[in-house]
């Protein structure tokens, strides 16, 4: 049927059922699709902003755990070296004669080897968490040695000791003339190997190597 033909009144049903129609849909548009479309954006960008921060922390949590574990194998390192060739934490004037005066026999030096008396490192007045983050891990353990003998010897001596010993250092060499004895000229050295400032250091490598990474 044409709208033509539809009397008086059915065109008013009609024109009120259009009208309901668009205003339905308007309503709809209003209260439902308007914010669901707005919800579903802020979703989209929620979603986005989330998978951005994944990548972010899988990123993190990936250096992090290479982090530990090159801190977990540089803790074993540094332990098992200092195992092996620094003064132990007790009896460390007599570790060091041992080692130093094996060095002297194997050059035919016989030196007279004593603790250092003097400070070869600045100490701290703040305890350990107030300086824990700007303190260097290592100080000084140093020994005196006094011998005579010749330049050729003493060389021998100082390469031995660089060969055996990697990790014992000269602070300090002096060597005098000798008037009694031109050829054996009077040396004093200061030997010295890294160990731990502070207790504390040790126990975190200690915890670090035994981590899981």
């Amino acid at each position: 049927m044409k709208f033509s033909e539809l009397n008086k009144q059915q065109k008013e049903y009609l024109i009120l059922g259009v009208m309901g129609v668009i205003t339905t849909i308007a309503v709809l548009q209003n209260l439902v699709i308007a914010p669901t479309r707005a919800k579903a954006a802020a979703a989209r960008e929620t979603i986005g902003k989330l998978e951005s921060d994944v990548r972010t922390g899988e990123s993190i949590l990936a250096r992090d755990r290479t982090n530990r574990n090159r801190l977990q194998t540089v803790s074993g390192e540094i332990l098992e070296r200092m195992e092996r060739e620094a003064p132990p934490d007790f009896s460390r004037y007599t570790w060091a004669l041992g080692r130093i005066s094996r060095i002297a026999r194997q050059n035919d030096i016989f030196p007279q080897i004593r603790e250092f008396g003097g400070q070869r490192y600045m100490p701290h007045r703040q305890n350990y968490p107030q300086i824990r983050d700007k303190s260097g891990m290592w100080i000084p353990y140093a020994i005196e040695v006094d011998f005579r003998t010749s330049y050729t010897q003493t060389m021998q001596f100082l390469r031995a000791l660089h060969e055996e010993d990697p990790l014992a250092s000269v602070g300090q060499l002096t060597i005098r003339a000798n008037p009694d004895d031109p050829q054996n000229h009077l040396v004093n050295l200061i030997i010295e190997w890294p160990v731990f400032r502070h207790p504390e250091d040790k126990e975190f490598l200690t915890a670090s190597k035994g981590a899981t990474p």
